[in-house]
């Protein structure tokens, strides 16, 4: 046999058992280790995707608190035990601009229910601000006759906030009748400085613009009629405005459908940062109270106040936790800023993840434990400082 028919022999005899074991198995370990690579990138991108969500979500919800709070006492009163009145002044505690109360995740309620709080230092607090926060405008009082108010509709007050077209030509009639809708309190001025209370019962408006009238309850006070600047049944220079209480506070929610993970026994309660909207004086709830932020898990208010002695040059002081509720409620008059940190977590707990980590400066907690097994949820914070120009005058 040639050497040529020996090796092309050689050539047809193919691999040989060991080499395909060690083919297939060097080929086997590059696929899986791509495809480890491949699925950590994927879990990690989707991870930061969620908390850059998350972070969104925080800013966008601390950006709505700031707007409201910015409104406190708009149109309203700093604190109605204290404003010029005539007639009965709403009962304790009265109206007042801004009220913060300091609650720790044992004392709130929502906080409480998630088995790994005690691991954090989160707050719950409740914020109260009350104001205008429908319109950007008070209305003028055309007269009101203690049963039936009724606005002057040329006013350019009234043709800014409810012109249905850019021409002015129609007033969206079921805007104005929603501001002043029946519950609503409403603060009336008078041109002497004194504030009388009342409530409408419902109001009615036409798509001309001819007519506004709103129903309210009680009747005109006796003891109002003669003050300065009301003569008769307050129709020379009276203004009105629509005053509401608007809360926020961390609550248990319902899980959003399609946005957040909805098995809790993954993702645990859902507390969530709500928004509702009260009678500024019973404090009864109006409409549906709408969630802000889910999965907050951390709403700390402070109080910049006023300390100084009447007359003298303001002393601003900061007044935290229980302060801030002592500060605000006795006389929030003297609020002058808010400082505000907002947090919320990941649906999921990360067994990866340890909640000994410590908090932020601020006390915000970078990670909160959702369940008693080993591990937490990622938190992602917001802060900011707001003043309160309407408190201030």
């Amino acid at each position: 046999m040639t050497r040529t028919k020996q090796h092309r022999r050689k050539l047809q005899q193919g691999f040989t058992l060991l080499e395909m074991m060690v083919a297939l198995t060097m080929g086997a370990i590059v696929v899986a280790t791509v495809f480890t690579v491949g699925a950590s990138s994927a879990r990690h991108f989707q991870e930061q995707q969620r908390i850059s969500q998350l972070q969104l979500s925080v800013r966008l919800a601390l950006d709505r608190v700031r707007r409201d709070a910015q409104r406190a006492g708009f149109h309203g009163v700093a604190n109605s035990r204290t404003a010029p009145s005539c007639g009965l002044n709403p009962p304790a505690p009265g109206v007042r601009g801004v009220a913060v109360t300091d609650r720790n995740p044992a004392t709130s309620a929502a906080l409480a229910t998630m088995p790994g709080w005690n691991a954090t230092v989160s707050h719950g607090d409740q914020l109260s601000l009350s104001g205008n926060f429908r319109t950007g405008d008070n209305y003028l009082v055309r007269e009101w006759n203690g049963l039936t108010l009724e606005l002057q509709t040329q006013w350019q007050g009234y043709q800014r906030s409810f012109t249905a077209d850019p021409n002015g030509d129609a007033i969206d009639a079921d805007l104005a009748q929603r501001t002043f809708a029946a519950g609503t309190t409403l603060m009336i001025r008078a041109g002497g400085g004194q504030r009388i209370w009342a409530e409408s019962t419902g109001a009615t408006a036409n798509t001309m613009g001819t007519t506004m009238t709103i129903n309210t309850a009680p009747g005109f006070p006796a003891d109002c009629r003669g003050q300065p600047g009301i003569e008769g049944w307050c129709h020379s220079g009276c203004t009105v405005a629509p005053v509401t209480r608007v809360d926020y506070e961390i609550l248990e929610a319902p899980v959003t459908p399609g946005i957040t993970a909805s098995n809790a026994l993954i993702a645990g309660a859902n507390t969530a940062l709500m928004r509702t909207e009260r009678n500024a004086i019973t404090g009864a709830i109006i409409g549906t109270p709408i969630r802000i932020l889910d999965y907050a898990v951390h709403f700390d208010v402070d109080v910049v106040s006023n300390i100084a002695a009447a007359n003298l040059p303001q002393l601003l002081q900061l007044q935290d936790d229980a302060a801030s509720t002592v500060a605000s409620n006795i006389l929030p008059e003297n609020t002058r800023a808010l400082r505000i940190s907002l947090a919320a977590r990941t649906p999921e707990q990360d067994e990866h993840l340890t909640s000994g980590v410590a908090n932020l400066a601020d006390g915000t907690p970078r990670v909160f434990p959702v369940f008693v097994r080993p591990g937490a949820a990622r938190v992602r914070s917001a802060y900011t400082e707001v003043f309160l120009p309407n408190l201030a005058l």
